[in-house]
């Protein structure tokens, strides 16, 4: 017996009913929603642009040419190396049905990530340098007192 295999679209379109209708539109936002919050951390909205072209089965080239993209644009923008501009944003929506401040939300939830995590960065590198400079000082006080017994020492057997 053949097992029939869904994708997830067509998982929501049986259970949700098809693109539009109440059901189905409680359903996407609340799930946009949620992936927003749940995985802006860990996921750059090329990954989400990536799955949403898999479940279509579009092949990227095909893809690149919808978007009135090059590949090499294309390819940018999947790994987040270029942003979700509103113009990308409306062929995005225009090419993969979610909304396009869907995708601009994605983007700017990232972006907000991104410079939390630069600030986290900034923040310990600088608590690095200042225990290096306490380090350091200490590190010159006990140089001097080291000095100052080698000077005592060479004193008392100058003076034998």
């Amino acid at each position: 017996m053949a097992m029939t295999v869904y994708t997830f679209e067509e998982m929501k379109d049986k259970y949700l009913g098809k693109k539009g209708t109440p059901n189905r539109d409680k359903y996407e936002a609340k799930l946009a929603k949620d992936l927003a919050k749940t995985n802006a951390k860990y996921t750059c909205p090329g990954d989400y642009i990536r799955e949403s072209i898999k479940q279509k089965k579009i092949k990227l080239k095909d893809f690149a040419v919808m978007m009135n993209m090059s590949q090499s644009n294309l390819t940018e923008l999947l790994q987040s190396k270029r942003r979700i501009t509103p113009l990308v944003a409306q062929r995005l929506e225009t090419n993969l049905d979610y909304p396009e401040d869907y995708w601009l939300k994605l983007q700017d939830d990232y972006d907000t990530e991104k410079k939390l995590q630069k600030k986290e960065s900034v923040v310990l590198t600088a608590d690095w340098a200042e225990k290096m400079l306490k380090s350091m000082d200490e590190l010159k006080s006990q140089i001097s007192v080291l000095i100052s017994l080698q000077q005592q020492n060479h004193q008392m057997s100058a003076a034998r």
